[in-house]
């Protein structure tokens, strides 16, 4: 049962939390490099801003849930361009955002994301105890 949602961003910062089972956590839709709701700057065309900002507003989500990569059990990564090139320019972001964790990491290519420009979406799967 999926009973607390931390929401960061525009919509796509949201992160659900399982607090009954931590065998089930909840999951919620991925985080798109939005800036918050009241600057309607697009995003950068660089893929390693869009990553900054989106990993600057999952450490949020997680601070709003009073939690730690630690808690992190499941990342996935939605990418226009999954060539080695593209991810060298991520993967470096992530390991410092997940300071030595190890959850499951998953790289999807997609053909596009919900808003033109976007190239990177990254849905994160956090567990806390009842």
């Amino acid at each position: 049962m999926v009973d607390e949602a931390a929401h960061i961003g525009v919509e796509q910062a949201l992160v659900r939390v399982d607090r009954q089972n931590l065998n089930r956590p909840g999951s919620g839709p991925g985080q798109q490099p939005d800036q918050p709701p009241s600057d309607d700057t697009p995003a950068p065309d660089r893929l390693e801003a869009q990553a900054e900002i989106v990993f600057g507003n999952l450490g949020k989500a997680l601070a709003a849930l009073d939690a730690t990569p630690e808690r992190i059990v499941q990342v996935r990564i939605y990418m226009t361009d999954l060539r080695p090139e593209a991810m060298e320019a991520v993967m470096p972001q992530l390991a410092a955002f997940l300071g030595g964790v190890q959850p499951s990491v998953t790289g999807v290519g997609v053909t596009a994301l919900a808003a033109p420009g976007l190239q990177l979406e990254i849905e994160m799967v956090v567990s806390l105890p009842a």
